[in-house]
């Protein structure tokens, strides 16, 4: 298959996501998120007597634990909740000239929609927040003196980078996450040919983070997906137990290869019964 037709089959996957109402209720529960964040600025700067900026909403939205973790993921794996059931996926598969080819649509389509889903994150914060806030790139004054009540944000940040420069690697962390999730749920359901079982596998993941953090587990937290794709989670001079950005990088990088190799070995181990159906997913 040429690169072009491989193109118009991921496209054509998007697209059909985009157009189903799952992907507009993810949108309207992100704005509601979003404008909850920016009534907790409104509230800081009443009771401060401070400003906040665009980037603290943003950042508040992306590299916050809780939203993260207990909102974002779990937005995401609704998202592509049923990307991969179709009825005629058989005669999807013979348009490919490989089960590699079928895995690799599949896989840049996960790799586009968590693109995609982080640059709609990032719409809805700058339209919600448009009017209120400022969009210097500049740490605001909010961020300086009550980062921590607000975001969690180490103040070490900020001798380190600007504003914008957080977003933008709270960003790519975040694309990361999301693929990393979206393979895993994948191959949850390769290996178990049930939806389900692909949300089960994929939140696991998140759960572990969860558990690792409420039950202050420091020495593995290093090693589980929250502390690596929250930039505030990250060690500014702080705590050697926390991870570095390019560290994250690496490890981030190095979870995709594997579950993007993990994944082809298994798919190309299942057996498509062209023809038949699929309820067995």
């Amino acid at each position: 298959m040429s690169n072009q037709a491989l193109i118009v089959l991921v496209k054509g996957n998007i697209s059909e996501i985009l157009h189903r109402r799952r992907f507009f209720a993810v949108l309207a529960i992100s704005f509601l998120i979003s404008l909850y964040k920016l009534s907790n600025i409104a509230t800081y700067t009443r009771l401060y007597k401070t400003t906040f900026n665009i980037y603290d909403l943003l950042l508040s939205n992306m590299s916050n634990f809780h939203e993260v973790m207990f909102a974002l993921n779990f937005l995401f794996l609704f998202l592509i909740g049923n990307m991969f059931l179709h009825g005629n996926d058989n005669l999807r598969i013979i348009r490919c000239n490989s089960k590699d080819e079928w895995f690799i649509m599949n896989f840049l389509s996960i790799f586009t929609l968590a693109l995609i889903f982080v640059a709609c994150i990032i719409i809805i914060n700058v339209l919600i927040g448009c009017l209120n806030l400022d969009f210097q790139n500049l740490w605001s004054d909010g961020s300086k003196t009550i980062s921590k009540e607000l975001n969690k944000m180490p103040k070490e940040i900020i001798s380190y980078m600007s504003p914008l420069t957080a977003v933008l690697i709270s960003s790519l962390f975040l694309i990361f996450n999301f693929t990393i999730l979206g393979t895993v749920f994948y191959i949850g359901i390769i290996c178990f040919r049930k939806v389900y079982m692909g949300f089960i596998t994929s939140s696991f993941i998140i759960i572990m983070s969860i558990a690792a953090k409420y039950m202050n587990l420091i020495k593995y937290t290093k090693y589980l997906l929250a502390d690596n794709i929250l930039l505030f989670n990250h060690n500014f001079r702080r705590a050697n137990t926390l991870p570095t950005i390019p560290y994250s990088f690496i490890y981030l990088a190095s979870i995709i290869v594997i579950t993007y190799i993990l994944g082809l070995f298994l798919f190309k181990r299942q057996d498509f019964d062209v023809g038949g159906n699929n309820n067995d997913y």
